[in-house]
């Protein structure tokens, strides 16, 4: 039961609300969340980019990403280096997708190796999830997975012999696949939970985008009608 918190456990903060109807609300959310926290690390994707604007200039954001920093710098934010930092005070990012317990998908903007990095040093961590990003289950869903280059080959043929569907991340501007910003690829790969856990374990993986919410206290709050629960 998520009342019952594991203090051992770190907590994700995870708050739905409505795409616009709620941006008011979140705006004055933010600001109460991070407003005793230094050193904030910043996602990457289209949501988080929606209230980098209203972040406080005094604070320091770590980005994920180029496409993060080039967002703070446009608004006047100071910005450090995640490679010069050991522990953040707070980590704040959207996701893809969400379930009714708490599981995660993220990593469509390309840099979930540091977001889940960011998870991992971060004191808090909250998640800001559109509310048409609820998903009964993921079976339809797909994971991100970075690979190395070299492993692609091989990575594939697991993936084939667990007869689960995959493509090879493009981008548009360029031919050939999607290069990450640690000069990685990825594989869009069709969610399997048991299929997760065990790929991470295989050379040349470097990360996946699925937070089990076992791994998390998850703390939800809901600025809509009553659509989603926690059990």
């Amino acid at each position: 039961m998520y009342n019952q918190l594991n203090f051992n456990l770190k907590t994700i903060r995870l708050i739905i609300f409505i795409s616009k109807n709620h941006y008011f609300i979140m705006k004055r959310t933010i600001r109460d969340l991070t407003s005793n926290n230094e050193i904030i690390g910043v996602g990457t994707g289209t949501t988080i980019e929606k209230f980098i604007k209203y972040f406080d200039k005094e604070k320091i954001y770590v980005p994920s990403s180029i496409q993060t920093k080039l967002a703070l710098h446009k608004y006047g934010m100071s910005i450090k280096d995640l490679d010069l930092v050991s522990n953040l005070d707070l980590y704040i990012d959207g996701t893809d997708y969400f379930d009714n317990l708490g599981n995660l998908i993220k990593g469509k903007g390309g840099a979930l190796t540091s977001e889940k990095l960011m998870c991992s040093i971060s004191d808090g961590i909250i998640i800001l999830a559109q509310d048409y990003k609820f998903q009964d289950n993921f079976k339809e869903c797909y994971v991100p997975i970075e690979i190395i280059p070299q492993s692609l080959s091989y990575i594939k043929s697991i993936i084939e012999e667990s007869n689960l569907k995959y493509s090879l991340r493009t981008t548009q501007g360029k031919h050939g696949p999607l290069i990450t910003e640690n000069g990685n690829l990825i594989l869009d790969v069709m969610y399997d939970k048991s299929f997760l856990m065990n790929i991470k374990s295989k050379s040349g993986v470097v990360e996946h985008g699925y937070f089990d919410s076992s791994d998390f206290n998850i703390i939800l709050k809901i600025f809509n009608k009553d659509s989603f629960f926690v059990n």
